[in-house]
């Protein structure tokens, strides 16, 4: 039933996609809302009964995501259109958007979804208790898994000190002469790579070819589980410290573009977007100019030598680095909080005298 449900999702994304290019197509315009759509579907689902045993609900909502793609597409013509979902190239899921079509018992270690019924669930729960208001269903790598969404009451960081966050590739440095590393997952990117290998070798949609693609998924997920475990402790970690972070505002995509392709790797795989978003809402993000920050001078504000992780200037200063670099980053940061809480003097007002 997951796997049907699922299929039945992507049918009919598949069906609403194709319905609404030939009316573009055709008219130069179409009623892309999704409640035009409900009434769609409605009518598919009449005309093929076996939809009937699927929610109703859950095969609904996936059409959500339509109405925002078009209105993007009509926005921003570069963006395209919705693109239709291939069997070997999408992961199977569907959404659980109403607390209508699914229900969590009160110790969290069981789900109800309509049409399904009741499935246990394992893994360690923070939010025990909480209610429940939306989620969705993956299929990965042989294994189901739900992301829920809880309504929680938030508690916010009172910690009222500063600290700086150099982002680098395989580390981060902090303004205090930590340095954090990333984990090493060279062996599972070896592994990746290996079953990469043979799914070129063979035909696409082939059994063999499945098997390669499941096991270099599961190696992929491994890594992406490990990197993603890192971002939680390195923001819990600084968080627990301190109130505010400042980070350098980096652009990912310029970096990326035209740039050597070990380094762009580099900086894909050290999680950069990701410790900013858990950073995000565990305590205060201010962000500065990034510009010459690891080139600058701590002590002096000179311009001095970066030789790979270790730092000289002419005034005798030495130090590593990242750590030089987030200590320049913070002093940055400061500086636009002076900026922001300095008042602003209010200019004089000349009044006309009138006859």
């Amino acid at each position: 039933m997951l796997f049907g449900t699922a299929e039945a999702c992507r049918w009919v994304w598949n069906q609403a996609v194709s319905k609404l290019r030939d009316e573009y197509e055709w008219k130069g315009k179409c009623d892309y809302r999704f409640y035009t759509l409900g009434k769609w579907f409605t009518t598919l689902r009449n005309q093929n009964p076996w939809l009937l045993q699927y929610s109703a609900g859950n095969v609904r909502d996936s059409l959500k995501p339509i109405e925002t793609a078009y209105k993007k597409f009509f926005k921003h013509k570069d963006s395209g259109l919705p693109k239709f979902r291939g069997r070997y190239n999408t992961t199977l899921s569907f959404a659980l958007a109403t607390n209508k079509t699914f229900r969590v018992n009160r110790n969290s270690d069981a789900i109800y979804i309509q049409r399904i019924g009741w499935m246990g669930l394992s893994g360690n729960n923070p939010y025990r208790g909480c209610k429940a208001v939306s989620g969705r269903v993956k299929h990965e790598n042989g294994k189901w898994y739900v992301y829920l969404v809880y309504k929680t009451e938030t508690e916010q960081n009172q910690n009222t000190k500063l600290v700086g966050v150099d982002r680098n590739v395989g580390n981060i440095a902090l303004s205090d002469n930590r340095i954090i590393e990333l984990p090493q997952v060279d062996s599972l990117i070896r592994k990746r790579t290996r079953y990469q290998r043979q799914m070129a070798r063979r035909r696409k949609g082939s059994k063999r070819y499945l098997v390669s693609k499941s096991r270099a998924g599961r190696a992929y997920a491994k890594m992406a589980n490990i990197r993603l475990n890192w971002a939680h402790h390195a923001s819990r970690t600084i968080a627990n410290d301190y109130g505010t972070v400042v980070l350098e505002t980096l652009q990912t995509k310029k970096m990326t573009r035209k740039g050597h392709k070990n380094l762009t790797r580099g900086i894909l795989e050290s999680c950069w977007g990701s410790l900013e978003q858990k950073l995000g809402y565990k305590m205060r993000v201010i962000n500065v100019n990034p510009a010459y920050t690891s080139q600058t001078c701590n002590a002096c504000g000179a311009r001095g030598k970066r030789q790979e992780r270790g730092f000289a200037c002419a005034c005798g200063y030495r130090a590593h680095a990242d750590t030089n670099a987030a200590k320049n980053i913070l002093a940055r940061g400061v500086e636009s909080l002076d900026k922001a809480l300095k008042p602003v003097e209010a200019e004089p007002v000349h009044l006309k005298r009138v006859a």
